[in-house]
């Protein structure tokens, strides 16, 4: 009996001696997992501390060494991390329990306390009829005779697809014939704006498998005829996702081919590799990829090495800094491009610059300073280029912090327009326009990284790395090149919205650090004024031509023959000057818009050039089908994807004319 008298710790009186032992005697001994204090608490008996250790060990991994239960042998388990072996599985001890734990070797008494952790139970509930179930396939019985089946369908699968009759795209007409094959093949070359489905006999059940291949060079579709029906959700007849889509599916009729069911049984989508021409390296004239100081003459600076990157830090305030290294650049008055990665001193009083410089011109670009280093701000940056006076443009950062992380800038020489442009390097490597000032060729001695004297000692650029290169890959065409109507090269026409480029959008030459695509596109161009100006190509020493073929061609009433003898002199003149082209088609236009109302026929123009001219061209690479991209299954332009004129692209069809072409 407990007295529970409630007396304070440190009580003598015989009742609370009284309550302390019986206390303690079920602390120790009871086969519980709690007592009541004399102030009423629960606490942990002995075999409670056992129970929640034994739980511990059981949670926290078992013992590598395991026991073997023998039939008519006893076991004793001393310790829960202790698993047994028996009959192919594997069991530890069934938790609450009292350790040791005697087995008597009798397993029909024996399993009662043990646990089975292994898989032979699983084993046997997988081979057993139903087992199938457990993986949901509630048709095949075991999982035996699942695997079964996934083998022949396997084998069915190889079949079609080693050994189907061709089914090829002629005029934009298919002819599927069940009387001849049961299986076709077909790569698309061409939108199917008409399929056959002919010989299917009336009276039996007539089943075609159908595996279509997306080109990897464009995407068309396959109009969906009247008398085929398409299952709930299915807008296509085939996958249109990604260039190289490989679309299986199967048309049944049970009617002799007057209604035919159409059933897509899968899409495989492939990892394309580049399908653009090879580039050999940057095509540099100076590369300092920032593993060591030599070359670099410093004044009022220290240049140290850090990990993978140079720092430039100045020495004393009150005077100017810089880190100077002889530099050579392409041949004079051509396009050249100078590639920076730099983290900088971000403050008001902490501005600093990566430039060219004679002590009068100057192209660079300017840190903690929005006016070319006049004065200092934080989060501020510019650029500066120089004709007959210093010109300046500050940059858009938007959340770009130069001192929290590098930052890689491609500053773009243009020797048409006299322009020098700046470029950042997105995380998913585009490059995304931020400005562009007028500028005049010049060829000074060196390169620097500069502090002016105003800035404070301390002031700082780390250099990832500098390169300056030639062009590796340039752009020609009409305005859907130059990016009408929202940006164009040419500067006298103050259009400056990157997002109208489908180079911002475009992700080639991923290896290289050159691979800024220079654009040379020239709203209203005909083919034949793209080559009156070939030397704005030729003459830069790039290595790829990008051709988009010019819509401007029906305009001017030029006939199919003389735009391919004019493109083909295009190309002709690339590969003289050591390049290699990728063709893009032209755009077709918006259903009913001008372009596609008489005189004018865009579309049937583009279309009838693309596949019936073009394939007969030599020199060409790759040809790439980027109308598509942007065309609905009619042929025509999606109107969700082009301005309000119908024929260029918004800055959704930008991106998706650049995805077309895009690596990966």
């Amino acid at each position: 009996m407990s007295f529970n008298t409630g007396n304070p710790l440190g009580s003598n009186e015989f009742k609370d001696l009284s309550d302390n032992a019986q206390n303690f005697d079920s602390a120790l001994n009871a086969f519980v997992a709690s007592w009541v204090d004399r102030f009423g608490r629960d606490r942990k008996t002995w075999y409670g501390f056992e129970q929640d250790f034994n739980a511990f060990l059981v949670n926290n991994g078992y013992e590598a060494v395991h026991l073997v239960y023998t039939p008519g042998s006893p076991l004793t388990v001393l310790r829960a991390t202790q698993l047994i072996d028996y009959n192919g599985s594997v069991y530890r001890v069934k938790m609450p329990a009292t350790l040791p734990v005697n087995l008597t070797g009798t397993w029909a008494t024996d399993s009662a306390r043990l646990v089975d952790i292994g898989d032979q139970s699983l084993r046997q509930a997988l081979a057993a009829p139903g087992g199938a179930a457990l993986i949901g396939d509630t048709v095949s019985g075991n999982v035996a005779a699942a695997l079964a089946a996934l083998r022949a369908a396997d084998a069915d699968l190889y079949k079609k697809v080693n050994g189907y009759a061709s089914a090829p795209v002629t005029s934009g007409t298919v002819t599927l014939n069940p009387s001849t094959a049961s299986t076709f093949g077909t790569v698309l070359s061409a939108n199917v704006t008409t399929l056959n489905l002919n010989g299917a006999a009336s009276g039996v059940k007539v089943e075609v498998d159908w595996i279509l291949s997306q080109p990897t060079t464009g995407i068309y579709t396959v109009a969906t005829p009247s008398n085929v029906m398409l299952p709930n959700g299915v807008t296509s007849m085939v996958s249109t996702a990604r260039r190289g889509d490989i679309t299986l599916c199967r048309l049944t009729t049970v009617d002799g081919g007057v209604t035919w069911l159409y059933e897509r049984r899968a899409v495989y989508s492939v990892v394309l590799p580049s399908l653009l021409p090879p580039i050999a390296d940057d095509n540099a004239t100076f590369n300092d990829n920032a593993t060591a100081t030599t070359g670099w003459t410093n004044t009022n600076s220290t240049l140290t090495v850090g990990s993978g990157f140079l720092k430039h830090s100045k020495t004393a305030g009150g005077t100017s800094s810089s880190s100077v290294k002889a530099v050579t650049l392409p041949t004079a008055n051509r396009d050249f491009i100078i590639y920076i990665k730099a983290r900088a001193s971000n403050a008001a009083s902490r501005t600093s610059v990566i430039w060219l410089t004679d002590g009068t011109r100057e192209l660079g670009v300017w840190f903690s300073s929005a006016n070319g280093g006049d004065s200092s701000a934080a989060n501020a940056m510019s650029i500066t280029g120089y004709t007959t006076a210093r010109q300046v443009a500050a940059i858009s950062l938007g959340s770009v912090d130069y001192e929290a992380a590098f930052v890689e800038m491609a500053l773009q020489y243009d020797s048409t327009f006299g322009t020098a442009t700046l470029y950042f390097k997105k995380s998913d490597g585009t490059w995304e326009y931020k400005a562009r000032v007028l500028h005049t060729w010049f060829a000074p001695p060196n390169i620097a990284i500069q502090t002016p004297s105003a800035s404070l000692a301390g002031t700082y650029i780390d250099l990832g790395y500098l390169t300056v290169a030639r062009p590796n890959i340039i752009a020609l065409g009409d305005s859907i090149v130059a990016g009408s109507t929202g940006f164009n090269p040419n500067p006298s026409l103050s259009l400056t919205d990157g997002t109208s480029r489908w180079m911002q959008y475009t992700r080639i030459y991923a290896g290289l650090r050159n691979n800024l695509v220079v654009n040379k596109g020239r709203g209203g161009n005909t083919s034949a004024q793209m080559l009156a100006r070939m030397s704005e190509v030729t003459d830069q020493g790039g290595r790829v031509l990008l051709l988009q073929a010019s819509s401007n061609d029906n305009f001017q009433g030029v006939s199919q023959s003389t735009r391919t003898t004019t493109i083909q002199n295009i190309i002709n003149a690339a590969t003289a000057a050591g390049m290699t082209t990728a063709l893009m088609n032209g755009l077709y236009g918006v259903a009913g818009s001008v372009d596609n109302t008489a005189p004018y026929d865009l579309r049937n123009y583009n279309k009838t050039w693309w596949e019936t001219s073009r394939p007969t061209l030599t020199g060409v690479y790759v040809a790439f089908d980027v109308a598509s991209a942007i065309n609905l299954s009619t042929g025509y332009q999606d109107p969700a994807l082009t301005q309000a004129d119908k024929l260029h692209p918004n800055p959704a069809g930008y991106a998706a004319i650049g995805a077309a072409i895009s690596e990966g």
